[in-house]
């Protein structure tokens, strides 16, 4: 066997793996070009993929109900979803918290007519991993784990205290680490059988660190990279990420005309919070900042001066967005390997869990490529995959997803 070429390229969104194959023609290996192949192993046991949601009022939601497309304004059976209103009282074992199906009304202003960025978020990630698979099912479930208080600063209520225990740290933070917990404990007795896995955050937040002043607004940075750094050792356990958890934030946003008109008495803090926000995502790996200026991130006044809440469309765009961050944002296929075995060519690789990934061998790197498989990637992440009539000629191999 001679390895002549390995490398990596990236082709439209799809991240390729490379590796030309030849045989020496004196290993019994069967010539030719016909395409053989049996089927790829993975763990294909069902997956959760819990997603965070955690903020003030935005995150909360206090866009209005009225005015969301039909498909959300009914529970959405297939997206579980475990929240907790500020407020409200414990459950009978102490624990924060309810399960149920993702749907509208889980806000705590609006008396059941209000709904956050979770809506959209949830649609868009169930539609990735239920959809775009091109495999006959799939096994993967989007959960949304939701806690939010409005009117709540990074400052001092979600204060870290820099290590995995709650001790010392601020109230909201504390309750929403308690309230995550009995989230993930619920969903595993719901679903026994499955590997909960932790897929990101998403944080909505920093208006009332503007409000606090210019001495919270210019720590808004450094705070908001300890609290990173904190939700991160927390979790530190829960798989895939680990201690690298994706953590997502929106900018505030220049619609939010209370504070981005250079005449309020809070504009330069609102400058100092939006350079902190960007100074946290540059500052730290798989952290991703979302820009809401453009138009369709608008703003509506049911409980507040002009421009401070996102309205319906832009509740839905944040959702939207934040989804569409977490898609982009997942690891490439990444190269394990490729050896010669008894079925023919075993290629092996780590791809992101219960996403559909494309197999395809082509006898030069300008194609043309040949499907080989698609295979829906299981809960260990890892593929192997045996080419069972590689052509004697060589072989290009490459390893995608959508």
């Amino acid at each position: 066997m001679k390895l002549s070429h390995r490398e990596s390229l990236a082709v439209a969104t799809a991240i390729l793996f490379l590796a030309r194959v030849f045989l020496d023609g004196a290993d019994g290996s069967a010539p030719g070009g016909a395409l053989g192949a049996s089927p790829a192993t993975s763990d294909a046991s069902r997956i959760i993929k819990v997603y965070l949601q955690a903020g003030q009022s935005n995150a909360d939601g206090r866009a209005l109900t009225n005015g969301l497309p039909d498909s959300f304004l009914e529970p959405q059976a297939d997206i579980p979803y475990y929240y907790y209103l500020t407020g409200s009282p414990a459950n009978s074992d102490g624990t924060l918290g309810t399960l149920t199906t993702l749907r509208p009304g889980c806000s705590a202003l609006g008396g059941g007519a209000t709904f956050g960025p979770e809506l959209t978020l949830g649609r868009t990630l169930a539609d990735y991993f239920g959809k775009t698979n091109n495999v006959p099912s799939s096994n993967v479930t989007v959960a949304i784990l939701k806690y939010a208080h409005g009117g709540t600063a990074l400052y001092n209520a979600w204060r870290p205290n820099g290590n995995s225990t709650p001790s010392g740290e601020g109230v909201d933070y504390i309750t929403f680490q308690r309230v995550a917990a009995a989230g993930l404990n619920r969903l595993a007795a719901a679903y026994p059988d499955a590997a909960i896995e932790l897929g990101g955050m998403i944080w909505v937040q920093g208006e009332t660190d503007i409000d606090l002043g210019t001495l919270a607004s210019s720590m808004y940075g450094t705070n908001l990279v300890k609290f990173i750094k904190d939700v991160r050792l927390t979790y530190a356990a829960r798989q895939p990420y680990g201690t690298n958890l994706p953590f997502f934030l929106s900018r505030i946003s220049a619609n939010q005309t209370v504070y981005s008109n250079p005449a309020d008495p809070d504009h330069a803090n609102y400058l100092l919070v939006r350079a902190g926000q960007e100074a946290a995502a540059a500052a730290l790996p798989n952290v991703f900042m979302l820009d809401t200026d453009p138009p369709a991130f608008s703003m509506a006044t049911p409980w507040s001066g002009p421009g401070l809440h996102y309205d319906t469309r832009g509740q839905q765009s944040l959702g939207t967005a934040f989804a569409l961050a977490i898609i982009r944002a997942l690891p490439p296929p990444r190269w394990n390997g490729i050896e010669q075995s008894a079925a023919g060519w075993r290629i092996s690789f780590a791809g992101v869990t219960g996403a559909s990934h494309t197999i395809e061998r082509a006898p030069s790197v300008a194609g043309p490529w040949d499907l080989l498989m698609h295979v829906l990637v299981g809960s260990g992440g890892l593929v192997e995959f045996d080419d069972a009539n590689p052509p004697s000629a060589g072989a290009f191999y490459r390893v995608s997803r959508p």
